[in-house]
């Protein structure tokens, strides 16, 4: 059974290398893991707000 020490530490290491790490999608467009997460959660979000918005026939 994993310690919990060693398994904090496995996260914080995988937190700190997808905040680091660049991944190249074009020649103009290169973003990180969390810019990409929370690029798609914004996307969530205006589109969920956006049917709340709309008017009911």
């Amino acid at each position: 059974m994993l310690e919990y020490s060693l398994l904090n530490w496995i996260l914080v290491v995988a937190l700190i290398v997808g905040a680091s790490v660049k991944v190249r999608w074009s020649e103009d467009r290169q973003s990180n893991v969390i810019d990409l997460f929370l690029e798609a959660y914004q996307i969530y979000y205006d589109s969920f707000y956006f049917v709340l918005n709309l008017p009911f026939p």
